[in-house]
């Protein structure tokens, strides 16, 4: 029983740490500097990114019962359906606060994050199970190199949009392809689009993930490492979502290469 809750906690805040923390980290030796305020941003968006799958899970609780899910926190009798909302809404509050110590243009994204995570999830915006919704999520993650650009830096630094390019679509590519191991998921980009239009959408924006992350990793040729890493698990990926081959064991163990990405990329900096 304990080693299933760890994995069910561990599989929720997975994400917080392989996305926002891990971009934000990558971000800070990218224009080397590393500061208390940048791990500050950090931790704000890890915040902000265990709530939206909190809030998600809470929406989503009817349709995970009836397909028998208890991968969860609300499935699995860990926690009531009431205190994960409570749960959610605390750790949004306490990102929005701690965000007030960074800077205004952190705080500023800090909220916009917020605000469209709840849209994603709450049934009234319906963003999730659309291709543009998933686009529309995905800017949070365009702004943030951005944020933190007026953060740790005098001026604007240029590179910092091809950075914020890679975010945005890195996120876009992890949010499009994870619908094609949900089939009983109803808000389904595969089953609302097709999975021939919805393969197309996910390898455009798979390889234009990829093509940003070289032009990133160009800046230092030793990164393309980096670059080929994640290149290999992209092409993998999509090559078994086009044959219709993808499995929900294979696409989570390519996933976490991609989670692993930003950190691959922090440890060849120190090399």
């Amino acid at each position: 029983m304990r080693r299933k809750a760890l994995y069910i906690i561990y599989k929720r805040i997975r994400p917080a740490f392989g996305l926002p923390l891990g971009f934000i980290l990558m971000y800070g030796f990218f224009v080397n500097s590393i500061s208390l305020q940048l791990i500050l941003a950090g931790i704000v968006f890890v915040l902000i990114e265990i709530y939206a799958g909190l809030y998600n899970d809470y929406w989503d609780y009817d349709e995970d019962v009836k397909n028998k899910r208890k991968d969860k926190l609300t499935t699995s009798g860990l926690l009531t359906l009431e205190r994960v909302k409570y749960l959610a809404f605390s750790l949004a509050g306490a990102a929005i606060i701690l965000a007030a110590f960074t800077n205004t243009f952190v705080l500023f994204v800090a909220l916009y994050a917020v605000i469209m995570f709840t849209f994603y999830s709450h049934p009234k915006f319906k963003l999730k199970g659309r291709i543009w919704g998933y686009l529309e999520v995905s800017t949070i993650f365009f702004f943030i190199p951005i944020a933190l650009n007026t953060l740790l830096l005098p001026e604007f630094y240029p590179p910092t949009l091809i950075f914020s390019a890679y975010c945005f679509l890195q996120f876009a590519y992890i949010l499009f392809q994870k619908d094609s191991t949900d089939p009983e998921d109803k808000k389904n980009i595969f089953l609302t689009h097709g999975w021939e239009k919805s393969t197309i959408a996910t390898s455009v924006i798979g390889v234009l993930a990829s093509l940003s992350l070289l032009i990133v990793c160009l800046f230092k040729p030793v990164l393309l490492l980096v670059w080929f890493f994640n290149a290999f698990t992209k092409f993998s990926n999509l090559n078994s979502i086009r044959n219709k081959t993808i499995t929900r064991t294979l696409r989570s163990r390519l996933i976490l290469f991609e989670f692993l990405t930003p950190y691959l990329f922090i440890g060849v900096n120190f090399l």
